[in-house]
């Protein structure tokens, strides 16, 4: 199993979808974060079992876990090494690790 990072970028995507849920209604954000919790847990235990990112390169090995029940997504990279960088996006608007 390898750790999943965050991008800075996807941190701070992260913290305003918090905010935003959590101004449209109280508690709302926590669910979310948990539900993002889970997402990067599978990711870290089986993430060949997430789609490839569609338009993109196979061999870039950019995948995408979409949250069940929020529209949102975690794009994600396989990197050689220990850890896989992970990006958290709106379906909107994807931040992608370069």
């Amino acid at each position: 199993m390898k750790p999943v990072r965050l991008a800075p970028e996807a941190v701070t995507e992260l913290a305003d979808a918090v905010v935003w849920y959590e101004s449209r209604n109280p508690g709302l954000a926590h669910r979310f974060l948990q539900e993002f919790e889970t997402i990067l847990r599978l990711i870290e235990l089986r993430s060949a079992s997430f789609p490839h990112l569609l338009d993109t390169s196979p061999e870039l090995n950019i995948r995408r876990a979409l949250l069940p029940r929020f529209p949102y997504a975690s794009i994600f990279i396989e990197m050689p090494g220990n850890s896989r960088p992970c990006c958290g996006a709106c379906k909107a608007s994807p931040w992608v690790l370069a």
